[in-house]
């Protein structure tokens, strides 16, 4: 769905950070897992933590759709980024603006 690169842990290699999806997400409660990739010295990636819970679904975002507004690395710290929401306006038989 989306990635970001920098160095999270001060060694100089560029790290990652990978929000999955679905190709087609099938219903608005699908999980989007984040993972954090740490670059090792040789170029590899280890897989340093995972999270299903970080990234809003396609459904959080209320009227405004999709929650999801981007991703962030900057000087050793991670940004997720979500826009969205509504509210209710329970009214009674005879109330008007």
């Amino acid at each position: 769905m989306d990635q970001a690169d920098g160095d999270l842990n001060g060694d100089g290699l560029i790290d990652k950070i990978v929000i999955l999806r679905l190709k087609h997400e099938i219903t608005e409660e699908e999980k989007r897992p984040v993972l954090l990739l740490i670059r090792r010295k040789d170029h590899s990636y280890r897989k340093a933590a995972e999270n299903d819970n970080t990234i809003l679904s396609l459904s959080d975002g209320g009227i405004h759709g999709d929650p999801y507004h981007g991703i962030t690395i900057k000087k050793g710290y991670i940004s997720f980024e979500h826009f969205g929401g509504s509210g209710w306006l329970e009214m009674e038989p005879g109330d008007y603006f």
